[in-house]
């Protein structure tokens, strides 16, 4: 059997010290206490690499939405989440402990009065970049491990951009354009339950490639941005390693043992969908 894997490492960035006991959130690498970053200054926000100038964008004004990183005060038990949808929350997108939710100002005062809320930032753009498309890493040369592929073909970055479900496609095709995306390919899989994601491709280099991204995390539709990896076939010794520790000598196999017109079914709590393949 032959497993394909796409992997991003990275190693996390502490960007400000925690108060003991307090619950950090950890986003793409990046660490933080919600409690300071939501009272940080334009200074505070600057040293922890957050561009500043993108908070003096966000309104001020209590009935507008926009999308922040909600720590409540306790974990959410069924009671609570019924409480909370009522009041027009999804609770669909988990981070580290939080959600991330477009909501009003007016909303997160109204949970904080109901003592549900602990705080709630904003979703900063530095937040849905992942860890090579930041700082100097952004300009680190790919590369590729395989000998013929169609990845090492592609000129400059080949990025895919995921939306939060109620995006406006166009738009935000239009947006992509004007940040300098070429060969914009969307996916939208929304229909049978699954993501709305931009693939294309930035042939720039230097400053005008660090703005393009700057650009295009700050469109607040677009959850996340990353490389799209390439695609190596791995551990494709793994099965007969398992059988003998060595990659050479399948015994199970040898033994006519090959799981052949046997069904497996595997299932977590609740009622298994018989039906299921």
């Amino acid at each position: 059997m032959t497993f394909v894997l796409i992997a991003a490492i990275a190693q996390p960035i502490a960007l400000c010290a925690q108060p003991a006991g307090q619950p950090t959130v950890t986003i793409r690498g990046i660490q933080f206490d919600p409690a300071r970053l939501e009272k940080a200054s334009a200074r505070e926000l600057a040293a922890i690499g957050i561009d500043p100038e993108w908070h003096n964008v966000l309104s001020p004004d209590g009935d507008i939405a926009h999308w922040r990183i909600l720590q409540f005060t306790r974990p959410l038990n069924r009671e609570l989440r019924k409480k909370l949808r009522s009041e027009g929350l999804r609770l669909t997108y988990y981070v580290d402990g939080s959600y991330l939710e477009n909501v009003t100002r007016i909303q997160v005062d109204t949970f904080k009065q109901m003592q549900l809320l602990r705080v709630a930032p904003f979703y900063y753009p530095e937040f849905k970049l992942a860890p090579t498309l930041r700082n100097s890493r952004l300009h680190e040369a790919r590369e590729f491990r395989t000998n013929e592929n169609e990845r090492r073909k592609v000129r400059g970055l080949l990025l895919r951009a995921t939306a939060f479900p109620n995006a406006d496609i166009d738009a935000i095709t239009a947006a992509l354009r004007r940040s300098g995306a070429k060969d914009i390919l969307l996916q939208d899989s929304r229909r049978v339950g699954g993501l709305v994601r931009f693939q294309f491709r930035l042939n720039l280099e230097g400053v005008r490639l660090e703005e393009s991204v700057q650009t295009i995390s700050r469109i607040e539709e677009i959850r996340s941005v990353e490389e799209v990896g390439e695609i190596i076939p791995l551990n494709a010794a793994a099965a007969t390693i398992n059988q003998s520790g060595d990659k050479t000598n399948p015994t199970i196999w040898k033994h006519g043992l090959k799981g052949k017109d046997q069904t497996i079914s595997i299932f977590d709590l609740g009622i298994p969908e018989i039906a299921h393949c």
